[in-house]
């Protein structure tokens, strides 16, 4: 879930294949692959695979703002806040 908001936040590469027709861009998808940290979208003969960034690929201060955007992400997926969530993952530590 941390890759896929990552991902949503905008946290991550996007590389693009343009293809011949639609049904190309579906036999493209199928050859990229499932892998953790991946998101493939097809949109008629493009194909978009974005990848969530690793925390190698951050600075510090981009890390923070990931961690913080990835959190309300999350919390707006389940109806919280993200000060709620944060203070039920401290009380289960």
């Amino acid at each position: 879930m941390r890759k896929w908001a990552l991902i949503r936040g905008g946290y991550c590469t996007e590389s693009s294949v343009v293809c011949d027709s639609a049904e190309q861009a579906q036999t493209v998808a199928a050859f990229t692959g499932n892998a953790e940290g991946v998101i493939i979208v097809v949109r008629e003969n493009v194909v978009k695979k974005y990848t969530a960034k690793s925390t190698k690929e951050m600075t510090k201060e981009e890390f923070q703002r990931a961690k913080t955007d990835s959190l309300d992400i999350v919390a707006e997926l389940i109806a919280v806040t993200r000060k709620r969530l944060e203070h039920n993952a401290g009380a289960a530590a």
